[in-house]
C-alpha cells in the first residue's frame, strides 16, 4: 500500500486505469522545484552538472509517482453494489475467501481465509500438518452494522497484526460473482478469486495458491 502522505496525489482507476487530477498536483509541485530550484543552480555549474542533476531529479520523481499510485475501490458502478452487515453475512459465512491484493504476486498479497459461524478467522494456507505452511489461526471476523447509512463494513482482528473495516461490495458485472474489499479511503484493498464452502482441513488449497 502506498504510505499514507501521499495516497491522495494520484490514483488509477481500474477500468481505463486513468490519472485522476491528483496527479497534477504532483506533477505542479515537481514543475516548481525544478523551476525555482534545481535549473537555477545545474546552470550556474555547467552542463554536465545540469544533466547530472536533472537526471537524478527525474528518477526521484518517478519514484514518487510510482508509491503514489493506488487503485480506486471500483464501486459502486454497473453490476457492483455495496453490501449491508447482513448481507456480508450470508455471503461469507461458511465460506472459504480466495482473495487477493491489486497486483500480487506471491503469498504476502494473496490469502486464503475460512470464516467460521462462530467468528473465527482460519488461514487455510496449504493445509492441515503441512511442515512449511499449515493451517493456523489468524484472528476473528464480524459485520459491523450502521442502520440507515449504507457504511456496513466486515471488521477483521488480526490481534497484534491489526484490525481493519472494510467495506464489500459485490460485483455481478462478470462471471463468477466476486467481491471487493475497499477501505475507509475508497482504495482497493483486495477482490476475491473464489468464495467456497470450507473444505476439509487436510485437502489441498481450493485457491490454488
Amino acid at each position: 500500500m502506498a504510505k499514507p502522505w501521499l495516497r491522495n496525489h494520484c490514483r488509477i482507476t481500474t477500468d481505463k486505469l486513468a490519472i485522476e487530477a491528483r496527479c497534477s498536483r504532483l506533477l505542479g509541485l515537481a514543475r516548481n522545484v525544478l523551476s525555482d530550484y534545481i535549473l537555477p543552480i545545474s546552470r550556474s555549474n555547467g552542463g554536465a552538472v545540469m544533466k547530472r542533476i536533472l537526471l537524478l531529479s527525474a528518477l526521484f520523481l518517478l519514484a514518487i509517482a510510482g508509491n503514489a499510485i493506488a487503485v480506486i475501490c471500483p464501486g459502486p458502478a454497473a453490476g457492483i453494489t455495496r453490501l449491508n452487515a447482513g448481507q456480508i453475512g450470508a455471503a461469507f459465512t461458511g465460506n472459504l475467501i480466495c482473495a487477493f491484493r491489486p497486483g500480487a504476486t506471491d503469498g504476502n498479497g494473496r490469502w486464503s481465509e475460512e470464516h467460521t459461524k462462530a467468528g473465527d478467522l482460519f488461514e487455510f494456507a496449504k493445509g492441515q500438518g503441512d511442515p512449511i505452511d499449515p493451517r493456523r489461526n489468524a484472528g476473528t471476523w464480524q459485520t459491523i452494522s450502521n442502520p440507515g447509512k449504507n457504511t456496513d463494513v466486515v471488521r477483521y482482528n488480526y490481534g497484534t497484526g491489526g484490525i481493519f473495516d472494510w467495506s464489500v461490495w459485490e460485483d455481478k458485472s462478470g462471471s463468477p460473482t466476486k467481491y471487493h474489499f475497499c477501505d475507509p479511503v475508497g482504495q482497493l484493498v483486495a477482490t476475491t478469486k473464489s468464495t467456497n464452502a470450507i473444505p476439509g482441513p487436510t485437502t489441498s488449497n481450493p485457491c490454488g495458491w
